[in-house]
């Protein structure tokens, strides 16, 4: 299997893991969800360096992952790949309107951005929200 088939079936992959639509993709890189298509089936010829760039940093993983180089997604010891699904978009929801943010369409923002961050800033988030808990009790 050759880099771009290989980059295409791991974007692939780990876009459902991250329960991301083509579309939803697509919208993270500036382009369509034909190209993201074409880039998951194998079809394009090349990627450019930028968009290599952008899926590793929105998978939190290496360029060498990507392209099948290497079977260690891993950036490095604490920027781990953490799948954020809809049950765990779930229990932010609830964290979040623990602590009193009232504002319907703030929080589904929030939400929708949580699943992007790389498992060293979900973690940051999740001590600033116990911060916020424990100060609202």
């Amino acid at each position: 299997m050759n880099d771009i088939a290989k980059l295409g079936e791991r974007v692939r992959i780990l876009r459902v893991k991250k329960d991301l639509t083509q579309q939803e993709l697509a919208d993270c890189l500036a382009i369509t969800k034909q190209a993201v298509s074409r880039i998951e089936k194998g079809h394009n010829k090349s990627i450019s360096e930028k968009h290599l760039k952008a899926f590793s940093s929105i998978f939190h993983c290496t360029e060498d992952y990507l392209l099948g180089k290497s079977n260690d997604p891993k950036k490095s010891e604490d920027n781990q790949i953490m799948v954020v699904n809809k049950d765990t978009q779930w229990e932010v929801k609830q964290k979040l309107q623990k602590i009193a943010i009232h504002t319907p369409e703030l929080i589904d923002t929030l939400v929708d951005c949580y699943k992007h961050l790389s498992y060293t800033d979900i973690q940051r988030l999740h001590k600033i929200m116990k911060i916020f808990l424990e100060k609202s009790n």
